[in-house]
């Protein structure tokens, strides 16, 4: 029994150091910051390139579609590696076709868009970037609700952001912002793709615009 149990603990270990080998990290690329925590892919380069890493052992073909269709190349180990040319700065759907069917990356959190669900990489800026990053100012809240529609005649879900003051100041009236998601995309787009809480947090803490609800 021992002796059964070690060669079955051995060939565990060899089939999990095969499952999450890898080549080395490609030279001058980081981790998106759409990676999922503790994630080291997808990755962008200084050349704002996507690169990206898929495990399919027994596919005969995997593409990138990310703004076009790019080749993937396989290893010894089942892993497909590719990268795209150079990319818009910004947000891109992306997913991995696998011998015909679409797939998403479980490296990152999935996005409402692109006629579905997807994957998704972040392009980012420089400095001029700094608008819609988390900074050391107060932070208002999203949170997330269920309404019932008498239009639609059903229920649907809607995010609503309210200032950082907000909470200290529950008899002030706000001035409230409408914003509508883009074609094929949801209630979660503007709050994790758009970024617009950390834009508005940081224009009220710069007093370029005045607290609101949105």
């Amino acid at each position: 029994m021992k002796t059964q149990f070690t060669i079955l603990f051995t060939l565990a270990i060899l089939l999990a150091s095969s499952l999450f080998a890898q080549k080395p990290l490609p030279e001058g690329t980081e981790t998106s910051e759409n990676a999922l925590f503790l994630r080291k892919w997808p990755r962008v380069d200084d050349k704002q390139r996507a690169w990206f890493r898929f495990h399919a052992p027994n596919a005969d073909k995997v593409q990138i579609d990310c703004r076009g269709i790019y080749p993937m190349e396989k290893d010894t180990d089942g892993w497909w590696y590719g990268n795209t040319d150079s990319l818009a700065l910004g947000l891109h759907f992306y997913n991995f076709i696998v011998d015909g069917a679409i797939v998403t990356d479980l490296n990152t959190y999935t996005y409402g868009g692109s006629y579905g669900y997807s994957s998704a990489i972040e392009i980012p800026e420089g400095v001029e970037g700094d608008y819609y990053r988390p900074s050391e100012v107060a932070h208002g809240q999203v949170r997330s609700f269920v309404y019932y529609s008498t239009y639609e005649k059903s229920y649907r879900r809607a995010n609503v952001y309210t200032p950082a003051e907000y909470e200290t100041k529950p008899n002030k009236r706000y001035p409230v912002l409408y914003l509508q998601h883009g074609m094929c995309e949801d209630e979660t787009g503007w709050p994790t793709q758009g970024k617009a809480n950390f834009i508005l947090d940081n224009l009220i803490a710069a007093g370029k615009c005045k607290p609101m609800i949105v």
